[in-house]
């Protein structure tokens, strides 16, 4: 597991893996959450099953403070 901050994008990048214990295969997950301004931040999650391959966007969330 691992994480980056990239201060210019105002972005941490959360990297990781593991496996499933019934079907024992690999998920790549990688989680991004960008802090669009004082009240709002998104967070992305993509998956993939092996490195290198496509990854697959899983969700957006945006959150807003009220």
């Amino acid at each position: 597991q691992s994480y980056e901050w990239d201060a210019e994008k105002k972005q941490f990048v959360l990297s990781g893996r593991f496996s499933d214990q019934k079907s024992r295969v690999l998920t790549i997950v990688r989680r991004v959450i960008t802090f669009v301004d004082a009240t709002t931040w998104t967070l992305e999650e993509f998956v993939s099953n092996k490195a290198g391959d496509p990854e697959t966007k899983l969700v957006t969330i945006t959150f807003k403070r009220s």
